[in-house]
């Protein structure tokens, strides 16, 4: 039975339309489909990382050497009263290293807000995509345009809603992180200055927080664009706009943060303008596709006359997207409990104060989130290229694509596990490596514990194949609870739990080493029944292919 037969003008597809799509996933193998696809994902995924780490570097390089932002910083602490006690103390010997500690403390407390933010973006944007790609699979032209209309307004209504819910938890995520401490008890007055500091970090986290949540609607249409284009099979330009983008946001934080004195404040506000340029160059491309008809992305079709909400497709986007938001949402919760536990045994298990880990976190999860942003951009395009499959109730390539896409990210974590952790690092490469840019090099008093932990975080990309394989498939082929509970057991069912568990026998022992291994711990322990499972199903339980199952030479489209 012909998929297509005699279809009236009404009802005819229009041939540009679904070209990119049928081009790409139809007439390419499953192999050269997923290098495209995962390569231009992980370009774009790679970008949004290194221009967050970029940000970041800039800020631990460049404010030590704002006047203005290093006097107004240093008066609000009261560093004059205690500058001759402090020079005893290797990390707060001068000015210099008092705001790079006061900027690792900021780059750790942001990074959990951060990680929500991604989560909300990804579960707009991969939701809307992936149901989208199933409809251009199937070649549904009416449901096509119905997903385009109501995730478009959904991405508007989500955005505000999670923005005044987000907001509320930077007052409460920001002080679990960086706390205050009694360190220095033999030491009064340099046990004020540390309170005062940590006081000031977390003051300027918060502030921080509040410009990136407010505005965080730019990010997710950034994203919601991205994807969509992407499950049409047009690749290289949303690329092309997201580098543009980055290098604006790198060029203005760096203008802001020498020249200006928004201070800290700078790299947020250049992110913003950055987002903001963006959303205007992706609208005069659609606006070119839209002339064309190349794009079901259709500008008229957004007419608010007559537009009723279909609540399958919203229930859709959600039910599809919200793994990926569990998924950040649980590493980042995963992350504020591992800081407040290190805060709350550092000084037992220490000489040091509450947030010295916090500190060490500030310069190693930023160099962690580098190299794993691009592991998000191998599953980003998998999904994509799954999501069409199961659309065309393709079995074959479906497994094809699952077991290709987890080779890609077991062989992109190993490697870079290696380059990031011990081969620029543990060796002393440019004096630190990595490390270095963050001001921590070997004649650090942090140097060796933030080795040992950068190390031990790195190890995780090698394990992370494991981690999201069901996330990667369930999603893709709209398995939501599978999909949820896959995503949330390494950040919240297992891992939380296990950190306890770790930092109670850490205290009984006196070895805080025994935590700091949590993350690999947690990873396998996560991991392995994870893939498992999932390679389980996909063999064992998976719908086959039906005796009606769309026949290759019935998937061109007619003239």
């Amino acid at each position: 039975m012909k998929f297509f037969n005699k279809r009236s003008n009404k009802d005819k597809f229009n041939q540009n339309q679904l070209n990119s799509a049928v081009k790409l996933f139809e007439h390419t193998s499953v192999s050269k489909a997923l290098l495209r696809v995962v390569f231009l994902a992980v370009v774009v995924a790679f970008a949004s990382g290194l221009y967050v780490f970029a940000d970041q570097v800039l800020m631990q390089k460049i404010l030590p050497y704002n006047n203005s932002f290093v006097s107004k910083t240093l008066a609000s602490i009261g560093w004059d009263d205690v500058k001759n006690i402090a020079q005893k103390y290797s990390t707060y010997e001068n000015e210099s290293k008092v705001i790079n500690e006061i900027t690792r403390l900021v780059n750790a407390g942001n990074s959990p807000i951060t990680m929500i933010c991604a989560a909300i973006s990804l579960m707009i944007g991969l939701g809307s995509a992936i149901i989208y790609s199933k409809a251009l699979g199937s070649k549904d032209e009416k449901k096509i345009k119905d997903i385009w209309k109501n995730s478009f307004y959904n991405c508007l209504v989500t955005s505000l809603v999670t923005t005044i819910i987000v907001i509320g938890l930077i007052y409460v995520i920001i002080p679990a992180e960086i706390k205050t401490s009694d360190s220095f008890q033999n030491d009064p007055q340099m046990s004020e200055f540390i309170k005062r500091l940590q006081e000031k970090s977390r003051e300027y986290a918060i502030a921080y927080c509040l410009i990136l949540v407010g505005f965080n609607i730019f990010n997710n249409y950034l994203m919601y664009f991205v994807s969509l284009l992407n499950s049409e099979g047009k690749n290289s330009v949303p690329t092309i706009i997201v580098l543009i983008s980055n290098g604006i946001n790198i060029l203005v934080d760096w203008l802001l943060l020498n020249y200006s004195e928004a201070g800290i404040y700078g790299s947020a506000i250049a992110t913003i303008i950055s987002y903001v340029v963006s959303i205007f160059i992706f609208g005069g491309y659609l606006s070119v596709k839209n002339k064309h008809n190349d794009t079901y992305m259709i500008y008229k079709d957004l007419s608010l006359k007559n537009y009723k909400i279909d609540w399958s497709i919203m229930g859709g986007i959600y039910k599809v997207g919200v793994s990926s938001f569990f998924r950040n949402a649980a590493t980042a919760i995963f992350s504020i409990v591992q800081l407040s536990i290190y805060a709350n045994i550092t000084g037992k298990l220490t000489a040091h104060e509450a947030t010295y880990y916090t500190s060490i976190m500030g310069a190693v999860t930023p160099i962690y989130n580098l190299f794993f942003s691009a592991i998000i951009g191998i599953i980003r395009g998998a999904r994509t290229v799954i999501s069409y499959n199961h659309g065309r109730n393709n079995v074959e390539n479906i497994r094809k694509a699952f077991w290709i896409s987890s080779a890609m990210a077991l062989g992109y974590g190993i490697l870079f596990f290696i380059i990031a952790g011990p081969l620029l690092t543990s060796g002393d490469y440019a004096g630190g490596g990595f490390l270095a840019l963050f001001e921590i090099t070997p004649s650090s008093d942090k140097w060796k514990d933030a080795v040992i932990i950068l190390n031990i975080n790195t190890a995780q990309l090698a394990l992370y194949a494991f981690l999201i394989s069901g996330m990667l498939y369930f999603q893709a082929v709209a398995k939501p609870i599978q999909a949820l509970i896959t995503s949330i057991v390494y950040g919240i069912i297992l891992g939380i739990p296990i950190l306890y568990i770790l930092s109670a026998i850490s205290v009984a022992t006196s070895n805080i080493m025994i935590y700091q291994f949590a993350p690999i711990i947690i990873s396998l322990v996560s991991g392995i029944p994870i893939f498992g499972y999932t390679v389980w199903y996909i063999y064992k339980k998976a719908d086959k292919p039906s005796k009606g199952n769309i026949d290759e030479k019935d998937l061109s489209i007619n003239a």
